[in-house]
């Protein structure tokens, strides 16, 4: 959907520029064109990454709320993974190793998630090297990839 991609990717430039409030605001646009679960706990991260890096906690909580196991993924549930680990309800480990050995694409995204939830916490030592395992897959053509390299020339 043309729409979808318009503000998803809108919203990745402005979180790589450090406008968090605009990422947040394009990101719910894409939100009310995501055609399924996949897109919509894709976007709860997201969302819930840029209110938690302005100290929203509440917020956080409040748009992860919308993730639930019961959500039909339809490509990967690596997202609604994301989700739930955010939530409490998977390990940083279980998430990390669930998606050791599938795609690229869902390593990547696995390995962002977990090493946001790290820089988060303010664990950076934690953080840095599952950016550069990310940087090392060389696939450089995915959402993930340039997202980690920001975060890793900030630490």
């Amino acid at each position: 959907n043309q729409a979808f991609n318009t503000f998803y990717y809108l919203a990745l430039t402005h979180y790589v520029n450090g406008d968090l409030e605009q990422a947040v605001r394009a990101f719910g646009y894409a939100w009310n064109n995501a055609a399924n679960d996949d897109l919509r706990s894709m976007l709860a991260c997201w969302i819930a990454i840029c209110y938690r890096k302005q100290s929203m906690e509440g917020q956080a909580k409040a748009v992860l709320q919308d993730v639930t196991p019961e959500m039909q993924t339809i490509q990967s549930p690596v997202y609604k993974d994301m989700a739930m680990m955010f939530k409490g309800y998977m390990s940083t480990d279980g998430m990390l190793e669930k998606y050791k050995d599938l795609s690229i694409q869902d390593f990547q995204i696995s390995r962002f998630g977990v090493g946001m939830w790290y820089l988060l916490d303010k664990q950076p030592d934690k953080a840095k090297p599952l950016f550069e395992e990310i940087i090392e897959t060389k696939l450089w053509n995915t959402d993930i990839y340039p997202v980690a390299q920001f975060e890793l020339n900030k630490l």
